[in-house]
């Protein structure tokens, strides 16, 4: 008892929520907007293209187009290293202004977003927003946190180097300079 009243103190969440049992919630919220020097176009192509995320983000292994309805097979490595993959598909696509995402049922990690992009002085405004249920739901995200696996962090770190990659032609992911020819041209 006096383990659950803690959990519940801690992640301030129900305990369904906390054990991520809850399949009504949508989770955990994460939202960053970036100002990137460089067209619209460019920054909604690479994102329009996920299997170019593996390149400059820390945790994406490896994205793969599943077929041609917009399916997506992720691997990424959460805390401790362990390896996770699930099926996502694109939802809503508007050209150089909007894509959405979710996760199919029965995803381990279920997850759903959008990125809208807007055109700001000469350059574009990115507005990433995901929700997520982690495995083990608050509990385990609480404690990843608390060991430094925070996943507000790690999508600041990733926008960081999606700004260095167009403004600047390059950026460092995965211990490797990655240069923006690459990834264009991927």
């Amino acid at each position: 008892a006096g383990g659950a009243i803690l959990m519940r103190a801690c992640c301030n969440r129900s305990y369904r929520h906390a054990l991520g049992i809850d399949r009504e919630d949508r989770g955990i919220e994460i939202q960053k907007t970036t100002h990137i020097h460089a067209p619209v176009e460019q920054v909604y192509g690479f994102w329009s293209r996920p299997e170019n995320f593996a390149m400059i983000m820390s945790h994406v292994k490896e994205v793969t187009n599943s077929n041609s309805d917009g399916t997506y097979r992720w691997t990424v490595t959460g805390p401790g290293g362990v390896k996770v993959s699930w099926n996502s598909r694109i939802t809503e696509t508007i050209p150089n202004r909007l894509i959405e995402w979710e996760s199919e049922p029965g995803s381990p990690i279920r997850n759903c977003g959008s990125v809208r992009f807007e055109p700001e002085n000469g350059g574009t405004r990115v507005h990433v927003r995901l929700f997520y249920n982690p495995v083990g739901g608050m509990l385990s995200h609480s404690l990843a946190s608390l060991l430094g696996a925070d996943p507000k962090h790690v999508l600041d770190e990733d926008m960081v180097r999606m700004k260095s990659l167009f403004e600047i032609g390059k950026t460092t992911a995965h211990r490797h300079a990655v240069r923006r020819e690459q990834v264009m041209n991927a």
